[in-house]
């Protein structure tokens, strides 16, 4: 007798045959599992599960040879739902008593609802005792199992034939002769508990631990091992004792993408890639960007939610905010949960992931305008208030820092802007001193606002009506209010090096390009005309890391992780392989240079590894 059983049908026949806790029987006596159809019994059907004196000795106890019969019945199906959590069963021993005059088993089901692969008392749903039957002798039941694999959609663990029945000589062991019946069951796959993004903390431990958490849910992972898929240094990695991964110790640079395979106890494979940040005591880490891995990428559509492009992402330690022409987006770090803020244009906020703070270009007139303004961005930005956060379209000049509260969106703190943002109607004018030393006035046509490790950056860009050109670069204490760095650049009329420091604009005057910190240096990178470039504020000048990321694609904007292990970046129609006219993406990053693209990174080749839109 074949078939395949259902998890809890599979799980009940454990309870009923499990060795260490037992079915006894006589040895005049055997038992047998058959269909029993949907009727009075099992209304949706299920099981038979028969103890008798096998007369004919067919090896099956018919009804008339039963001396005891259980049922096991399938639930009924529900209404089609959201995806579920993992159901779990328990069989414990149940020693002579009130439920079992004789002993035998407690067979208990419930859903894991706390996701630790255990199912504890408070989770338990349904229980059910497989007691010893009146005759008893002194043979088990046992189980057989054995491995088929033939892993497919419906079981990628592949498949498990389970065999049962009396152990009639008591060797302990079910021989072909004893085994009654048998049925297919699905063997569960092993899997990665814990987070794949794995941060290096201690470079100089010896050995490395990676600490990646598996679990089989049916058995055990009797080991692991790993492919470097790539890497900005050499790496050598081991196996320890429960599958663990080990890692020699060295200043390993930036980071790595690895393939590790778990294997179970019956020998099915699972397969899970896993990136290595190594930022920690002895590390080398990431300190630059020069691209990204177009397999990792992944992406959401935001058209239907916030319509076209403007500025790009803005990113805390929380999650992502982006800006388009229908008003401000919120999503997670892993881009779920795409939700609009409200349908105002919000130009001007900047994110800090180092620190986990979002801050704003702000307006010391706004605590009285917005007083009773209501809670949330949505009473900051009610029709009364006109429309503000907007860099070059507030009702008021625009002279302060906000650091804000991610929840309500007001400021908990506001510090001065050193040279303010005109009100509507207004020139956007900033001044940098010339090459005779005299103020020479500009007129911004591109802003740059961004923050890191607790500075924030206001860059303007421009021109004036003699030709003249004039870049500003001011960073601000978001603790103190203090300017840290004023760096004023000057090009006369017909100077063509003003190109390289010039960056590229989306739709909307205000940008958000990359800042963060390398040692004691601010780095800004970002788009000019032809290249990734990349700039140290205080004294630098500008360095190309990329001629190929996105360079088939319409991205004009860049945002990147602490640890400088993803970038976050809108892009349009189609780029790397999704076919949406406006997405936001989230890659990880490259370890080391790519001179001459040889990682293909430009955003037209399809990915081979596609992780997908959400």
């Amino acid at each position: 007798m074949n078939r395949i059983a259902t998890p809890k049908l599979w799980s009940a026949v454990v309870g009923l045959c499990l060795v260490t806790l037992g079915c006894r029987g006589s040895t005049a006596l055997s038992t047998s599992a058959v269909t029993e159809p949907a009727g009075p019994h099992c209304a949706t059907g299920g099981l038979a599960v028969r103890t008798g004196t096998d007369v004919d000795g067919d090896a099956v106890i018919s009804e008339s040879e039963a001396a005891s019969t259980s049922y096991l019945c399938n639930g009924t199906a529900g209404a089609p739902g959201a995806t579920g959590v993992t159901s779990l069963n328990k069989v414990t021993a149940e020693p002579a008593g009130a439920n079992c005059t004789l002993g035998g088993s407690l067979l208990e089901t419930g859903a894991d609802t706390n996701g630790n692969a255990t199912l504890e008392a408070t989770e338990v749903t349904s229980s059910e005792y497989l007691c010893t039957p009146a005759s008893t002798s002194t043979n088990l039941v046992l189980l057989s199992k054995t491995f088929i694999g033939a892993p497919d959609a419906a079981c990628p663990g592949g498949y498990v034939r389970i065999g049962y029945g009396p152990d009639t000589n008591a060797d302990g062991t079910l021989s072909a002769g004893e085994q009654t019946a048998s049925f297919l069951s699905c063997n569960l796959a092993p899997r990665v508990t814990s987070s794949t993004t794995v941060i290096i903390a201690d470079c100089t431990q010896s050995p490395i631990v990676v600490p990646l958490t598996s679990v089989d849910l049916d058995g055990r992972v009797a080991q692991t091992s790993v492919e470097v898929l790539a890497s900005g240094s050499t790496l050598v990695f081991s196996s320890g004792p429960n599958g663990e991964i080990r890692l020699t110790p060295g200043a390993h640079v930036a980071g790595a993408g690895i393939a590790v395979t778990l294997t179970d106890d019956l020998g099915a494979t699972a397969v899970v890639e896993v990136r290595l940040v190594f930022s920690g005591t002895g590390c080398s880490p990431q300190t630059a960007f020069h691209g990204v891995f177009p397999d990792t990428c992944i992406a959401i559509e935001i058209e239907p939610i916030v319509g076209d492009d403007r500025s790009g992402p803005v990113l805390t330690a929380r999650g992502v905010y982006y800006n388009g022409d229908d008003g401000l987006m919120y999503a997670g770090l892993d881009l779920d949960g795409g939700t609009l803020l409200t349908g105002e244009n919000v130009d001007c906020l900047m994110g800090d992931a180092v620190r986990g703070r979002l801050l704003s270009l702000y307006s010391s007139e706004w605590v009285a305008v917005l007083a009773d303004g209501g809670a949330g961005i949505t009473g900051l930005l009610d029709p009364a208030a006109g429309g503000r956060f907007r860099a070059f379209g507030s009702p008021e000049p625009l002279d302060q820092i906000a650091v804000l509260d991610e929840t309500t969106f007001q400021p908990s703190a506001r510090f001065a802007l050193p040279q303010p943002f005109a009100a509507t109607g207004q020139p956007q004018e900033f001044s940098v001193t010339g090459t005779d030393g005299g103020v020479v006035t500009i007129t911004a046509s591109s802003v740059i606002v961004s923050a890191t490790d607790g500075q924030a950056l206001v860059a303007r860009a421009g021109t004036n009506t003699d030709g003249e050109h004039g870049v500003l670069y001011q960073l601000i204490d978001t603790a103190t209010g203090a300017v840290t760095l004023n760096r004023e650049l000057y090009f006369a009329s017909g100077d063509t090096s003003f190109g390289v420091f010039q960056w590229r604009s989306q739709e909307d005057s205000v940008q958000h390009y990359a800042l963060h910190k390398r040692g004691a240096q601010y780095v800004l990178t970002y788009l000019n005309t032809a290249s990734w470039m990349e700039l140290e504020l205080a004294a630098g000048q500008p360095a190309t890391m990329s001629t190929s990321f996105a360079t088939d694609c319409d991205v004009k904007n860049l945002s990147l992780g602490a640890a400088l292990d993803v970038a976050y970046f809108h892009a349009e129609g189609g780029c790397f392989g999704f076919a949406t006219s406006e997405s936001l993406l989230r890659c990880s990053t490259l370890y080391g240079p790519n001179p001459n693209g040889a990682i293909d990174d430009r955003g037209t080749t399809a990915r081979s590894g596609d992780v997908g839109k959400r």
